[in-house]
């Protein structure tokens, strides 16, 4: 059965503004300016908007408040200056999505001038007449190199990480919102920090740490959020690793719309970093519907249209059909994780059958821990019901079931952009395959 938090709150509750959406846009747009013009930017505040309908709005003002979210200073922006010099290998190799990071900065760095090429996202930034340019689509492509070459040459030496295939979609939506030429420092920090506090787990030598995560919680967070869903699934013998793209790219690779792919990058820097997994399951259970419609004799075919539901996603304030918005999607994370919080996950994960050695440090906890639920403990213990900054924030801008004192929320005092890993599970069991065989309620520890 579907979850009741889901059906009491969101069952037709598609949220639209009462006002007509340019005045919306003209009042919100007056908020987040407001919010990031004073002094000391109230985070609490900031996230809100990121969260509620219409998120950051546009280019401009996301360039201002990402910024504020990663906790970036110029001094960051200084030391990231560097290590994006052009390699042009312009080769046309098929390179499979989601392959095996490369192990050196050559491999590096020829992948991501082939995947810079084929970006598309630069397409967006300017006028039609001016994207059919071949001499704009090269200044474009060399700008996506410098940003890409410039996080991953800090990436190695502080973390010794690895570029992925992926990596350059959400580098694309990272493009499309920074203020270029002239500004690539900017936009390689914003960047550098989205692969810190997100992404790390992914840029290991391999994915055997996040797919073996992803394989350990997926189900199981399913089945507490729709039985029926997770049964179904479970039948079919859909492996929870298709769904590691929409992971590892914040959703950005199968998401062609850059309003839509912004729009979730405000929910998900807003949020915990296990943000994306709620994410995935509102996308699934939205379109619940479709999926019981298949033959789940087919598991090929079933993997194949349950990964392009998001390409179903639409803007907040366009009216489309056939489709859902991305607010929807949102306001259903938010509640997903106020009903199994990102702890629950990670115990679920710890306890299953395969996971039982998960090294998971939740018991040391403290402002300096080199852990993502710091953040999210910190402000749950410290005081889960703080109050709002004085700001008067409309109520038309957020869902009326969402606190700004949710527990997830990161606090203020905390920098949550320290070197740490995305999900903290560099140490789970590298799993081959996953028993998807069984849907007993016993199956996982909770």
């Amino acid at each position: 059965m579907v979850s009741k938090m889901f059906r009491r709150e969101n069952e037709g509750s598609t949220y639209r503004s009462r006002d007509p959406p340019s005045q919306f846009k003209s009042q919100k747009r007056s908020e987040i300016l407001e919010c990031l013009l004073q002094p000391k930017v109230d985070l609490t505040v900031l996230r809100n908007l990121c969260l509620s309908q219409g998120g950051l709005l546009t280019s401009d003002l996301r360039s201002k408040a990402w910024h504020e979210l990663l906790n970036i200073t110029l001094y960051d922006v200084d030391t990231c200056d560097g290590g994006g010099g052009e390699n042009h290998n312009d080769g046309d190799g098929d390179m499979q999505f989601g392959s095996r990071p490369a192990m050196n900065t050559d491999d590096d760095d020829a992948i991501i001038d082939l995947d810079a090429n084929r970006a598309v996202f630069f397409r967006y930034k300017t006028s039609d007449e001016e994207r059919d340019s071949e001499a704009y689509r090269e200044e474009c492509t060399s700008q996506l190199r410098t940003i890409i070459k410039s996080s991953m040459a800090r990436l190695r030496l502080d973390n010794g990480l690895h570029y992925y295939q992926g990596f350059h979609d959400v580098a694309s939506v990272v493009y499309t919102n920074m203020p270029l030429p002239g500004e690539e420092s900017k936009a390689s920090t914003v960047l550098y920090r989205i692969a810190n506090k997100h992404l790390q787990d992914a840029m290991h030598e391999n994915f055997d740490s996040i797919s073996s995560f992803l394989n350990l919680s997926f189900f199981p967070l399913l089945q507490k959020l729709d039985h029926e869903l997770h049964d179904y699934l479970k039948r079919a013998e859909l492996q929870p690793t298709v769904f590691l793209k929409w992971i590892i790219t914040l959703f950005s690779h199968d998401i062609h719309d850059p309003n839509v792919a912004s729009r979730l990058f405000d929910s998900i820097l807003a949020s915990h970093p296990l943000f994306p997994l709620y994410l995935s399951m509102a996308v699934l259970i939205i379109n619940r519907q479709e999926l019981f419609e298949l033959e789940y004799e087919d598991p090929a075919m079933l993997e194949v249209i349950a990964s392009r539901l998001v390409s179903n996603i639409v803007d907040d304030l366009e009216e489309k059909e056939g489709g859902f918005t991305a607010q929807s999607m949102i306001d259903m994370a938010v509640n997903f994780m106020h009903e199994v919080p990102p702890e629950i996950i990670m115990n679920i994960a710890g306890g299953s059958k395969q996971g039982s050695d998960l090294n998971i440090s939740l018991t040391k906890i403290n402002n300096k821990v080199d852990s993502v639920f710091s953040d999210w403990l910190q402000l749950k213990m410290a005081n889960p019901r703080q109050k709002p900054s004085s700001m008067n924030l409309r109520a038309t801008h957020r869902p009326a079931h969402f606190l700004v004192s949710d527990s997830f929320l990161v606090s203020d005092s905390f920098d949550f952009c320290s070197e740490k890993k995305s999900f903290g599970i560099s140490h789970v069991p590298s799993l081959e395959t996953s028993d998807s065989s069984s849907s007993d309620e016993d199956e996982y520890i909770i």
